[in-house]
């Protein structure tokens, strides 16, 4: 079973830079009449700012719950990463030259002096068996950062310890997306938490909230099949053969996609439209067919290294669905505020463009980036500083819904 874990050893290095309690002059709290006293924010990658494959404190500037703050006029510090960051941010996804350039560090650690109380302790990576541990291996970049952001405390204890008048949870996404993103074997059901054990510690840590005297705004898990990192099987053969009605024949002759990606409309009985292609194979293996030396590329829809299986994408949407169902109901019971984040990715697909089904890859030839449209980072499954504002305008409205406050909307 995949698991993201953390190295407490490296805790003692960073913790060593003095703490500074922060003199800030009192926040004016007046349009949400002191709910945001202490402001603190829980969740995954999204909430902590994560894009384009890497996090620094420009991205974490411009994640939802920083906005929210500042709409409302709260205090509200995060645990700023150095420039480039931890790690840096991909500038270009097809060379993967990163902000810093190739002499940067992998991780560039935090800013100090540190932040007394920080009110962003979101991880990317956080998963539910996460929240009460600290403690496992191995450990890649992401895991260390929960190392960085809690200074050693387990995430429950982080939130305890801040004693929050009003706390965002967004957890679960990192629950499922790592059946999707899995680079080994992509739908891998063992990179997802099983739903038992999602429900039980997902139910624990509401439990957990529960003894503190705080307002709660949970999220629901965004549909991880439906964002740009993947496209359909039935897409590739589309643009393969160019028989699907309004599309034309645009793949080079040294990249080929199987009949079994075909549409059920094209080919009766084939599963194409539930069939999901990483970018970071399909795309990847275009590139270099249509380059020097012209690498042979076959997309093979029943190739499970290649592609998320039908019965891969019916078990990721089935455990998202039963996922979102107990946050929906834990919510009820508890009288949280909830954010339905599926239905701001799905409202997304409306907006500027929507969310493509297959990346542009029009500035690839003159060196530039595969881009995933207006909503989506470089790295095609985090979202963008746009969609930030958006999820950070749907809080502020469950909020005043909620709570009758008057927070404004971000400009």
């Amino acid at each position: 079973m995949f698991r993201r874990f953390r190295l407490i050893a490296l805790a003692l290095p960073f913790l060593a830079g003095c703490f500074t309690s922060e003199t800030l002059n009192s926040p004016d709290l007046s349009n949400n009449n002191g709910l945001f006293t202490r402001f603190v924010s829980i969740g995954t990658s999204i909430s902590s700012g994560l894009q384009s494959a890497g996090i620094n404190d420009s991205t974490q500037k411009r994640a939802f719950p920083v906005l929210v703050a500042q709409q409302a006029g709260a205090s509200f510090s995060r645990p700023s990463l150095n420039m480039p960051g931890c790690p840096a941010p991909f500038t270009n996804n097809v060379t993967q030259a990163r902000v810093g350039g190739p002499g940067a560090p992998p991780c560039s650690l935090r800013e100090t002096p540190i932040p007394y109380n920080v009110g962003n302790l979101a991880v990317p990576g956080l998963t539910t068996p996460d929240l009460f541990t600290n403690v496992g291996s191995p450990t890649s970049t992401y895991e260390r950062l929960q190392v960085f952001f809690l200074g050693g405390q387990t995430p429950w204890n982080a939130v305890k310890s801040a004693q929050p008048t009003l706390l965002s949870i967004e957890i679960g996404s990192s629950d499922v997306i790592g059946a999707v993103a899995s680079a080994g074997n992509p739908g891998d059901p063992d990179s997802t938490t099983p739903y038992p054990e999602f429900a039980l510690n997902y139910t624990r840590f509401a439990d957990s909230v529960a003894t503190l005297n705080t307002r709660v705004v949970a999220f629901t898990i965004p549909d991880v099949t439906q964002i740009p990192y993947t496209s359909r099987g039935s897409t590739y053969w589309c643009l393969f053969t160019g028989l699907c009605p309004g599309v034309t024949k645009q793949f080079p002759p040294t990249f080929s996609v199987n009949n079994n990606c075909a549409p059920n409309a094209a080919i009766l009985g084939s599963k194409g439209d539930s069939i999901l292609v990483p970018w970071t194979i399909g795309v990847a293996g275009l590139l270099r067919a249509s380059s020097p030396p012209f690498t042979p590329f076959t997309l093979d829809c029943s190739n499970t290294l290649q592609v998320v299986t039908p019965a891969e994408y019916a078990y990721v949407r089935n455990t998202t669905d039963q996922m979102n169902q107990l946050i929906r109901d834990q919510a009820a019971l508890r009288g949280w505020a909830l954010v339905d984040a599926g239905l701001i990715f799905t409202q997304l697909q409306t907006q500027q463009g929507g969310i493509p089904a297959f990346p542009s890859l029009a500035a690839v030839p003159t060196g530039g980036s595969i881009n995933f449209g207006t909503w989506f980072s470089l790295d095609g499954f985090h979202p963008s500083s746009a969609t930030h504002r958006v999820v950070a305008d749907s809080m502020i409205a469950v909020i005043n819904r909620k709570f009758t406050t008057q927070i404004p909307a971000v400009p």
